[in-house]
């Protein structure tokens, strides 16, 4: 490599936004030594091992040589007790050469149907209509109408539309009819960037209360979900507010999405990581209530979805991320790729069980 290829794959690596430990993860694995941190000598690892793999050598940990280095984890799937493991699905427009977003909707249900998951969740953006506030596509709609879902499946949305929309009864009456029986609610604005409010609603008390009641008409069971940061302050906020959402709104479960914003350059009050895990875990037990379960979404490569995980382990229920899309924000993956829509959720759910079982 010269020095413009190693500066170019250096920029590409740092802006795919990899976790702290799936930097480790991918160092380790080219033969760097343990840390953090990107650097010219690890673009340069990067590059030979690639050559040794049979890959296209340009530095640049995309999704195919994630991927690859993945395949060298322990494929045993290790048995996990008394947790709940869902799968996460999605489908843009951004489709696989000759396949419709349909078609990988429909294989990458079946390839974590073909693995043993009965729990499933879209994102409703994906589902409903423009006319209803929706900014999204509706590829998952037409699917979730037609396919014959077993008995023992359900199936559920992460509600995160504009408040109009959900406020709408037109919204509980469409996923109704795409036998969602499920809607998690996202409680708080993204945070993932250091000058977004750490904690933000979304809702207003009368607002939760009547999008809960129509989504009651409709037999549709509400979940809370809320971005954390690892920041005691936080927390203790969030679990405020949530303790008093769970009883308006008659909330099973109350779910974290661990993604970007569960991150150590977030931390505060807490001396690592595992620390702030464990009291957050505690806090959402406290705040969801006897009898209600606390659980965690993330996406498939993030560190609480892994061996590494310090979250995962104290959850009731586990969501991992799959999707059923090639372009992504750093590259674009093939249809028989190990991130395409029939190997994704497999891979996603083996790793859930390693992130239960940490």
């Amino acid at each position: 490599m010269d020095e413009a290829d190693i500066t170019r794959a250096l920029a590409y690596n740092k802006r795919c936004g990899y976790a702290p430990a799936e930097v480790d993860f991918i160092r380790k694995t080219v033969g760097q030594p343990s840390g953090f941190e990107w650097s010219p000598a690890v673009v340069v690892k990067v590059w030979a091992w690639q050559g040794s793999h049979g890959l296209t050598q340009d530095g640049k940990v995309g999704p195919k040589t994630l991927a690859a280095m993945h395949q060298g984890e322990d494929s045993v799937e290790l048995p996990v007790h008394g947790v709940t493991l869902g799968c996460g699905l999605a489908a843009y427009d951004q489709t696989f050469p000759g396949h419709t977003p349909e078609e990988a909707m429909h294989v990458a249900f079946r390839a974590a149907l073909d693995d043993g998951c009965t729990e499933f969740r879209y994102w409703s953006s994906e589902h409903l209509i423009k006319d209803i506030g929706n900014k999204g596509n509706s590829y998952g709609e037409p699917f979730l109408r037609n396919v014959c879902l077993p008995a023992e499946v359900r199936v559920g949305v992460w509600a995160d539309d504009p408040t109009s929309a959900l406020r709408s009864s037109e919204y509980a009456r469409r996923l109704a009819g795409m036998q969602i029986r499920s809607a998690s609610l996202m409680m708080n604005r993204s945070n993932t960037y250091p000058h977004d409010p750490p904690w933000h609603m979304k809702f207003t008390t009368a607002e939760m209360r009547f999008i809960s009641e129509n989504l009651d008409k409709h037999g549709i069971e509400r979940t809370l979900t809320a971005w954390p940061r690892p920041s005691k302050e936080q927390i203790d906020t969030m679990c405020e507010d949530m303790a008093h959402f769970m009883v308006l709104t008659g909330a099973t479960l109350f779910e974290v999405d661990a993604e970007s914003n569960w991150d150590p350059k977030f931390l505060s009050g807490f001396s690592s990581m595992r620390e702030a895990a464990r009291y957050l875990a505690q806090g959402m037990r406290d705040a969801a209530g006897p009898g209600k379960k606390i659980g965690m979404t993330t996406f498939t490569y993030h560190v609480e979805n892994s061996s590494a995980a310090k979250l995962a382990p104290f959850m009731d229920v586990l969501f991992p991320q799959a999707y059923a899309v090639r372009n992504r924000s750093h590259g674009t993956v093939e249809w028989d790729d190990l991130l395409g829509p029939a190997r994704h959720p497999g891979f996603a759910l083996k790793r859930a069980r390693q992130a239960a079982a940490a």
